[in-house]
């Protein structure tokens, strides 16, 4: 290979691996591909190893999307030491479908997002919401809207003092966050949002001192 192809190709992989700061990212639950394609276009590194404390010590990000399996003990144990331990939570899911029959016909309480936020303080509710249409200006100032394709997402109620980012026309909470330990955790009511590239890329870019 001639000298100049192997230096364009040297500085290709060094713009790459310049091109924005790459997180460490651990994905769970229900996360769709246009997230995925999202995060590694952006130079993000997701790990693999599930939500155990030895793969979750190091993480600037968990991302849960919708989840449809009860979490273990052991494993909310291992999120909350995280994010009490500095690394940010994600949380994009809605809960009200689990009250039908078909889609598992359980108490809110029981529904496995909400048993993690029991511990972590936040609930999605049984209810119903509409798409946002009220976004926080300062911290979320590249979103003007957002078209969920006829997804219907929970509200949110959140057990800690918190800074609202999106509400629906309703003034119902659509997406929130909030300081827990030295971490942060992001509620969003929907695992549609996940699929948001320009709302997801400024979550990965907020900083405690903005709120």
């Amino acid at each position: 290979m001639k000298s100049w192809m192997i230096s364009l190709l040297l500085l290709n992989l060094a713009l790459f691996q310049l091109s924005g700061e790459g997180k460490k990212v651990v994905l769970h639950g229900k996360i769709g591909d246009d997230c995925i394609v999202n995060l590694l276009k952006n130079n993000h590194e997701i790990k693999k190893g599930g939500l155990v404390t030895e793969n979750l010590f190091d993480v600037d990000f968990l991302i849960l999307g919708h989840v449809s399996d009860d979490f273990e003990e052991a494993e909310i144990s291992a999120i909350k030491e995280a994010v009490t331990n500095g690394s940010s939570l994600i949380v994009a899911c809605q809960a009200w479908s689990w009250s039908y029959k078909d889609y598992g016909n359980r108490e809110n309480s029981l529904v496995p997002i909400n048993v993690l936020g029991a511990e972590l303080g936040f609930n999605f509710s049984k209810e119903t919401s509409k798409t946002p249409v009220e976004f926080n200006k300062e911290l979320l100032s590249d979103i003007k809207y957002l078209d969920l394709n006829g997804a219907v997402p929970s509200p949110i109620k959140i057990d800690h003092d918190f800074t609202w980012l999106m509400k629906d026309i309703d003034d119902r909470l659509s997406a929130g966050i909030y300081n827990f330990g030295s971490g942060k955790i992001i509620l969003l009511s929907h695992e549609m949002f996940l699929n948001k590239s320009n709302l997801v890329n400024q979550l990965l870019t907020i900083k405690e001192k903005h709120w």
